[in-house]
């Protein structure tokens, strides 16, 4: 696919398969060559975490931790809270590449925003990214915001 050799998705005439995502940037159906070697090397595992999954995910470590990751790394942050829960022990290690700021009209747009408050310690990372979440909508309409947390 596009001049070279690597896994696909396919469908059944062997052409590449329909594909969709949440994150824009996974609608591909296709890996890097790369990707393809290490695969084929058996040093890598690929497996498939579903828009729900994602978008819990999403809201789960914004809200929690106050870090809102892109909807690309948040499929990462899904399969990892499903690992952990399997896992007896050790550390999972997430890379958040890119920014979930990016995504927020999408985010706002399909899934609103929940102004509810978790109980517990959680509610200051909460309210920071609440505020943070408003700010930033706000700043669509108008030219400057000021937030004083």
């Amino acid at each position: 696919m596009h001049g070279f050799n690597s896994i696909m998705l396919k469908d059944e005439n062997g052409g590449s398969a329909p594909v969709y995502s949440v994150a824009s940037g996974l609608d591909y159906p296709s890996s890097g060559p790369e990707h393809a070697f290490l695969h084929d090397l058996g040093r890598v595992t690929y497996d498939v975490i579903g828009d729900k999954d994602t978008i819990d995910a999403f809201f789960t470590l914004s809200r929690m931790e106050g870090i809102i990751p892109a909807i690309e790394s948040a499929h990462a942050v899904a399969y990892a809270m499903q690992l952990a829960k399997r896992m007896k022990r050790g550390s999972i290690l997430i890379n958040l590449s890119g920014r979930g700021d990016k995504d927020m009209d999408y985010v706002i747009e399909k899934y609103g925003i929940n102004f509810e408050e978790p109980p517990g310690p959680q509610g200051e990372a909460w309210r920071r990214n609440a505020l943070w979440l408003l700010a930033w909508k706000l700043a669509l309409f108008t030219d400057v915001v000021c937030l004083f947390l």
